[in-house]
């Protein structure tokens, strides 16, 4: 019978430097991860401004066709309440956002994060972002005709 034997230098388990070394790695990937995934819920609002613009813009399209008018010349109760059932439906109604409506502005505020953003429609029926609060990340990216939500 013949032995075979592995050789002199030969380690089968790691040693303290290895180790050392797995785990500052690890530490700098939870590191990235909490800078990365720490502003999901700044995140998550600028997403739902950003569909709710999408939405109101739909609305004021529809409705300025349907009743015959200029768009900034639909009635904001009606708006309001287009708005007010197409957000209930997306079901974000249950996350704290409600929207109030006074003549062409609109605001769509995020209860549950304080953060508001307010909306404008003109004449020509752009819904246009205008303004927001309590946004630390995003601003109002006012390059094109139509400004929307950017990330800072």
């Amino acid at each position: 019978m013949k032995i075979i034997r592995l050789g002199k230098g030969r380690s089968t388990g790691y040693n303290l430097i290895e180790l050392a070394m797995v785990i500052a790695v690890v530490a700098t990937l939870a590191a990235f991860a909490l800078i990365s995934f720490g502003n999901t819920g700044e995140q998550r609002d600028a997403q739902m401004v950003m569909s709710a613009q999408a939405s109101l813009q739909s609305i004021v399209s529809q409705g300025a066709v349907r009743m015959d008018r200029r768009p900034d010349q639909l009635p904001a109760a009606a708006v309001l309440m287009a708005v007010q059932s197409a957000v209930s439906q997306n079901g974000a109604a249950n996350n704290g956002v409600s929207f109030t409506g006074n003549g062409n502005q609109f605001t769509m505020t995020i209860s549950s994060s304080n953060r508001a953003a307010t909306f404008e429609i003109s004449n020509t029926g752009d819904v246009r972002l205008i303004g927001l609060n309590n946004f630390a990340n995003y601003t109002v990216d006012t390059t094109h005709a139509i400004w929307t939500i950017k990330k800072i």
